[in-house]
């Protein structure tokens, strides 16, 4: 299937698996009560914001006006690079939850990249 937009049915599995609070939440588990904090919902937003905006730009995402999906590396590294320009940055002033939210959606931007670049990279070269 490599080489196709994903189908709408599979992008919404990829979304949850994306992103998703409720896993962060749950994985927060073992911490005590009074650690656990929700994230501030303008900063939980913005990171959602930021993840859906890499997913659009490497294609992982259909563009909401025209359905089409495109890959664009340049402006997925600029989205990469400012998440982790903001988890540098803000070390020490958010909550556990804001924390592993923002190491969540970095970890899974970092992995897309690296499969659609090395795909983007493997197209290129054939």
């Amino acid at each position: 299937m490599q080489g196709h937009p994903p189908a709408i049915s599979e992008f919404s599995q990829q979304a949850l698996l994306f992103l998703s609070f409720t896993e962060i939440r749950s994985n927060l588990g073992h911490m005590s009560d009074i650690e656990q904090e929700a994230p501030d919902p303008r900063f939980a937003s913005f990171v959602y914001f930021q993840a859906q905006n890499g997913g659009l730009f490497l294609g992982r995402i259909p563009h909401p006006a025209t359905g089409e999906t495109s890959v664009n590396l340049r402006a997925a590294r600029s989205v990469l690079d400012s998440l982790e320009m903001l988890s540098d940055k803000s070390k020490g002033n958010l909550n556990k939850a804001e924390e592993k939210l923002l190491a969540y959606a970095l970890e899974n931007l970092r992995k897309l990249f690296d499969e659609v670049e090395a795909d983007h990279d493997d197209s290129n070269d054939a």
